[in-house]
């Protein structure tokens, strides 16, 4: 049996069992020693079992999984993120978690890969940021689609232009005019 096998097998032990404070930080250690690969951690959103973790704890297990770096691994990340402001909506009102949040969304929304979850997880969180913050993530699922933005995305917009329509404007025209130039080159 391969490590990275061990690893799955011991992190869905953890989850059977119950996830716990104590032994999500044995996780983490083992994550930041070498012993457990960050890939094995996103079954962690499955059965909401990062909201069983103080919420401090909880970002470092999002952390370690976004680490990872694969669409997989961001779109958990963000499902688990997602997990905490579906359960309090001012999860988002601290500073660092809204820039953890952003900083999810764009990684996983850049990313080729993943399910359309990201989609959902990215635009459910966008709605509790800052509008610039929200505008941030939209543009970059905007900058590689090809297709008239999804309903979400235009809610997004809509939201947007009624609270700082100057702004958005802005953005917009800046959106624009980057995709006009790359037509042209």
């Amino acid at each position: 049996m391969a490590d990275t096998e061990r690893a799955e097998i011991g992190v869905q032990l953890i989850q059977a069992v119950g996830i716990t404070d104590d032994r999500a930080e044995l996780l983490l250690s083992a994550v930041s020693d070498g012993r457990v690969p960050p890939e094995s951690l996103p079954q962690l959103l499955y059965g909401a079992s990062v909201r069983r973790l103080s919420p401090e704890l909880g970002l470092r297990v999002i952390e370690a999984v976004a680490d990872a770096d694969t669409p997989v691994a961001l779109e958990h990340a963000l499902g688990m993120l997602h997990q905490y402001t579906d359960a309090d909506e001012s999860f988002l009102d601290d500073p660092g978690r809204r820039a953890l949040a952003t900083r999810l969304a764009i990684s996983a929304l850049s990313s080729p890969g993943g399910t359309n979850m990201k989609y959902y997880y990215a635009y459910e969180v966008a709605k509790l940021l800052p509008i610039e913050d929200a505008l941030a993530i939209l543009r970059a699922r905007l900058v590689n689609r090809r297709t008239l933005p999804e309903p979400a995305e235009v809610e997004l917009l809509n939201r947007a232009f009624d609270d700082k329509p100057m702004v958005t404007s802005g953005w917009a025209m800046e959106l624009l005019a980057e995709a006009v130039s790359s037509h042209s080159a």
